[in-house]
């Protein structure tokens, strides 16, 4: 079931500063449509926006705030990493058929996120594996 965080978001056009590392690694041509696609999302400090073992659906950006990603080692909670402003969360989904996530992330100060749904970073992945594959 999917966390009802990806119900809840803000579709906010026009305020992606196009910082993140998806927008740094791709045409400026695909930003129009990374704008129509994108869903902002505000996240409280403290508050879990994904649930280890809950289905990915999508993978977020992180274009304010600092987020701790995490997920359960027997009794106990492992930090996996700390991801800052720029940077990519959820991201094993893409590769994956397996659409259940290994991880937790919760946000360690008020943050702003940009949720894209994995079909359509499929889509957009699709032409530059093609292309890694003829080369």
């Amino acid at each position: 079931m999917y966390h009802s965080l990806y119900f809840n978001y803000e579709k906010k056009l026009g305020e992606c500063d196009h910082s993140c590392f998806m927008c740094k690694n791709i045409l400026k041509e695909w930003w129009e449509a990374i704008d129509i696609k994108g869903n902002s999302i505000n996240v409280k400090k403290g508050q879990k926006f994904i649930n280890e073992g809950s289905e990915m659906p999508g993978v977020f950006f992180i274009q304010k705030g600092f987020v701790k990603v995490h997920k359960h080692w027997g009794d106990r909670e492992m930090i996996v990493r700390f991801t800052k402003e720029g940077e990519i969360v959820g991201h094993r989904a893409i590769s994956s058929e397996n659409l259940l996530s290994p991880i937790s992330a919760t946000a360690m100060q008020d943050s702003v996120l940009c949720f894209i749904e994995l079909n359509f970073l499929r889509l957009y992945l699709k032409p530059i594996q093609l292309l890694h594959m003829s080369l």
